[in-house]
């Protein structure tokens, strides 16, 4: 996901990485109590999905191409945004050579919302661990997200999905007991993101290039 603000210092990817997705319940109880008319089955349907999105970067410099997500994301603005952030992280990881050969992630929903007409708001943690290829050291990082999902024909699908430290925090803002509240503003956050990185395709050049030189800002959001 991508916000103004400095612009990038890009080679903070090699502290973001790694490549087999786990999906670990360990929360089965605590999910059945707060949303009883979520089968199992639902929510593995829910993590995978939510898994899917959050490990873009880790795929990119895995495969080095960018993963489509027609089948995962039911919001034309947001695959918008999701599409156009793997168009450049494919060419960024290309030009700094960042490759995995594989990453462990886990996923663990901390909290589930129903909303209305088969949509809930879902809290989660997403750890993960990585080691670049080249590179004996093994990195770890760890990051809250929200997410809004609904069920079409049988199948869930997101619908928005948030940053808790970038989207929120940066903002000087704490996420809500009621999630719904944190997506109030959502399309004005989307259309922001989605010109920034408009911005940053446009101008990836010159990027390139001050990269080469030292010059770049650093600028975390560009690697969600």
């Amino acid at each position: 996901m991508l916000k103004k603000k400095n612009i990038l210092f890009l080679s903070i990817i090699l502290i973001i990485v790694l490549g087999f997705i786990g999906i670990h319940i360990k929360d089965k109880k605590c999910i059945a109590n707060k949303a009883k008319d979520l089968s199992q089955t639902d929510i593995l349907d829910i993590k995978e999905k939510m898994n899917i999105v959050i490990s873009q970067s880790y795929e990119i410099m895995k495969t080095g191409k960018a993963v489509d997500y027609n089948n995962v994301v039911k919001n034309q603005k947001l695959l918008e945004l999701l599409n156009k952030t793997n168009e450049f992280k494919v060419e960024w990881f290309k030009f700094i050579d960042i490759k995995i050969p594989s990453y462990k992630s886990e996923l663990t929903i901390k909290k589930v919302q129903p909303s209305y007409d088969n949509t809930y708001f879902i809290a989660c943690n997403y750890d993960v661990e990585f080691k670049i290829i080249s590179s004996d050291v093994v990195s770890s990082a760890k990051d809250e997200y929200e997410f809004e999902v609904k069920k079409i024909n049988g199948k869930f699908y997101i619908t928005k999905m948030l940053d808790v430290q970038l989207d929120i925090r940066e903002m000087d803002k704490k996420p809500h007991n009621n999630m719904k509240k944190d997506f109030s503003n959502y399309n004005k956050i989307l259309d922001s993101q989605i010109s920034s990185t408009d911005e940053i395709l446009k101008n990836i050049d010159k990027y390139k290039k001050e990269f080469k030189e030292g010059k770049l800002g650093y600028n975390k959001k560009i690697l969600k």
